[in-house]
């Protein structure tokens, strides 16, 4: 008998729309000789149904949200909702996690499925809220002796009147979110006036702006690993090729140059060919020994962590010195980083088989534990 697997995506985010285009990709690849594949799209409340595989249902939603039903979880599964009067109830062997952002990665839904003892792909709860977090990232990295860039923060109400510079930052600075992705709210300062219309729109986003010493001359590297069993595998590195400051939101989704969607534009056809072809270099031309110590260093920041499922780390090299410095680390990365362990010889089907088994052995042991303790306190 085949075991349900809920495929988790959506979610309030500014990455929203790529969860439903990762999602859709991976429910394809999902080894239906194996798995029963569950949908369950989060948008205010939680839609299940077949039509949630079809990209072309987001594009009038409210109207094609008739043909799905409702859900909710359960101990060990989801309750579907049938119609007004009758449910049903789905066992679920695993989650596969394809939500970007918000809550669907920063830790609150993953403390959801384990209060509902469902096993899930991505890292747990307290990875994914130090990994949303670049502030608490920075922190992670220093602990494991790992180099960033020098950095201090803003709160949002500390910016009326002049933004205070501490002392050893030049311009120019790069202004983003704490706890956003994809480059959302990112901007380059070259002087004061940019530096304070960048924080504003930060702002907008979010409560806490971090501000970074920006590289003039860099290479851009990711690098991802995913725990096999026991072991870690760790994947080849490549280089997204961008053509500003920094790899904006059009660039890594839209294609070259900001282009924007149209009939035949790479957003539409990403929900097919995911992240391949899409300015990037892979295998990255680096040296050997940076190759080596990026790799080294996602091994050491994913093992350290304690994490499991396919997380994609974030590299920037000063051209300058070679040195190299940790960006991000994306718990829960777009098109679930399957195109970077093409040279590992694992497949996009493979990598969801990969991630789903781990879970649900993780999820065992964890079980095995005792988590009740029998006392006449009451």
């Amino acid at each position: 008998m085949k075991k349900n697997v809920l495929v988790i995506f959506g979610g309030r985010s500014c990455e929203h729309d790529i969860s439903v285009i990762t999602a859709v990709q991976a429910a394809g690849q999902i080894d239906g000789g194996k798995y029963n594949v569950l949908p369950l799209y989060i948008k205010g409340e939680i839609y299940t149904g077949n039509a949630l595989l079809d990209i072309d249902t987001y594009k009038n939603f409210e109207e094609n949200k008739r043909r799905l039903k409702k859900a909710e979880f359960k101990d060990g599964g989801v309750r579907i909702h049938k119609n007004r009067f009758f449910k049903t109830n789905a066992g679920v062997y695993c989650a596969l996690m394809c939500c970007h952002g918000g809550l669907g990665e920063n830790g609150g839904l993953q403390g959801l499925l384990e209060f509902y003892n469902i096993p899930y792909t991505s890292p747990g709860i307290a990875p994914s809220a130090i990994f949303m977090d670049k502030e608490l990232t920075k922190r992670f990295a220093a602990a494991c002796k790992l180099p960033t860039l020098p950095y201090f923060i803003i709160n949002d109400a500390n910016l009326d009147g002049d933004i205070k510079i501490p002392k050893g930052f030049d311009f120019p600075l790069i202004v983003k979110p704490a706890s956003l992705g994809s480059s959302i709210g990112i901007a380059v300062a070259h002087d004061r006036a940019e530096l304070a219309e960048a924080c504003a729109v930060a702002a907008e986003f979010d409560a806490k702006i971090i501000v970074e010493r920006a590289l003039t001359d860099f290479l851009e590297i990711n690098c991802a690993a995913v725990k096999n069993g026991s072991s870690i595998m760790v994947s080849e590195c490549e280089a997204p090729l961008s053509w500003r400051e920094f790899l904006t939101f059009e660039e890594k989704y839209c294609g070259s140059k900001g282009q924007k969607g149209g009939k035949n534009s790479s957003c539409n056809k990403l929900a097919h060919d995911g992240m391949k072809g899409l300015n990037r270099q892979y295998p990255a031309d680096i040296p050997h020994n940076v190759r080596q110590a990026v790799q080294n260093i996602t091994r050491t920041v994913y093992s350290s962590a304690e994490m499991r499922g396919s997380v994609r780390m974030d590299f920037l090299i000063d051209k300058a010195d070679d040195k190299i410095y940790l960006n991000e680390v994306n718990t829960i990365p777009g098109s679930l980083g399957f195109y970077l362990f093409e040279n590992n010889g694992v497949s996009f089907s493979r990598l969801t088989d990969i991630m789903i088994e781990t879970a649900v052995a993780d999820a065992k042991k964890k079980d095995a534990k005792k988590y009740a303790y029998l006392s006449n306190v009451l």
